[in-house]
């Protein structure tokens, strides 16, 4: 089982407390290899890193620097966000060439069970799996997409590294970019959804549990996000929130996980982790980023009923 992470030094805590429980969880595959791309990951924490992988899961941990590809994105990005998340447009050639499949997860994960139901996934003919993510439509337009279409979240994608190779996928990757003049909405996710679209897999929900899923009424999913093609049943989200193979931490309206002021309902499977590794305990203080307006307001749309929610005006 081949698996990539993609960080800088300032993700370094999560990816390891992302590492701890992948391989906490998967004692019964035979053989892992993690790679690493790393933007500038300072030498002692790749040490830490090895300690876990190599030491206490006796597993496989491979270290590639992001460096040399840098260079070739020409990115002129609207927000700030790590460029370390470009790292996996280029996997075909950052990968050896016996690597021919892998599992891209975000640092901002946990996993909850063996990935093995991922792993064994029959891709058929599409290049790439990933869950259905929950976006507006104009994020979906901004990159080619008819509002109906299928956009999947990049934070945990199964990846045919060999078809990929094949087709020249990751020229195909630089080229939109440019072709987007270096501002692509989502950056490299709306890049994977714009390049691959109809050469993507949909692919469970369990496999990527984000905080929506959590947070959100089912029912209201759909007023908030402006779904109106193809989505999960109410029945697939409800086991996903019960079983979940992966868990992954995206804010929304909650805080990050490694926040004390986090509201995420699964923040304490993250702070459990955390704790198994040398940066145990260590949470961080942080403003508040929303008014309270803002976060009453949020809370009303995710949790009551659209009928309710027409009484109060929202």
């Amino acid at each position: 089982m081949n698996i990539v992470y993609s960080s800088d030094e300032n993700y370094v805590q999560h990816m390891a407390v992302s590492i701890f429980s992948l391989l906490e969880n998967n004692k019964e595959i035979k053989e892992i290899n993690i790679y690493i791309l790393s933007n500038d990951i300072s030498g002692r924490s790749k040490e830490e890193l090895r300690h876990i992988v190599e030491e206490q899961f006796q597993r496989n941990i491979i270290f590639i620097e992001f460096a040399p590809f840098k260079e070739r994105l020409n990115l002129n990005m609207e927000w700030a966000i790590s460029l370390s998340s470009y790292a996996r447009l280029f996997l075909p050639e950052m990968l050896p060439d016996n690597c021919e499949k892998v599992i891209y997860i975000d640092c901002d994960t946990v996993i909850c069970t063996s990935l093995s139901a991922l792993w064994n996934v029959d891709l058929k003919n599409c290049s790439v799996g990933g869950v259905l993510d929950t976006v507006l439509p104009q994020f979906k337009s901004a990159v080619g997409l008819n509002k109906e279409d299928a956009y999947i979240n990049a934070g945990i994608l199964l990846i045919d590294i060999k078809k990929w190779r094949n087709e020249r996928t990751q020229d195909e990757f630089v080229q939109f970019i440019e072709k987007h003049a270096g501002r692509v909405s989502h950056h490299d996710q709306g890049t994977i959804n714009g390049v691959l679209h109809d050469k993507t897999l949909v692919l469970n929900p369990r496999f990527n549990v984000m905080t929506p899923m959590f947070t959100t009424r089912y029912e209201n999913l759909f007023k908030l996000y402006q779904i109106t093609g193809k989505y999960y049943s109410k029945d697939e989200i409800l086991e996903a929130k019960r079983h979940p193979i992966i868990i992954h931490f995206v804010p929304e309206f909650v805080g990050r996980v490694w926040e004390y002021e986090c509201h995420h309902p699964k923040k304490q499977l993250y702070r459990e982790y955390l704790d198994r590794t040398i940066w145990r305990n260590h949470l961080v203080h942080t403003e508040m980023r929303e008014s309270v307006k803002m976060r009453i307001l949020h809370w009303i749309q995710c949790r009551l009923p659209l009928a309710l929610q027409k009484m109060i005006g929202t």
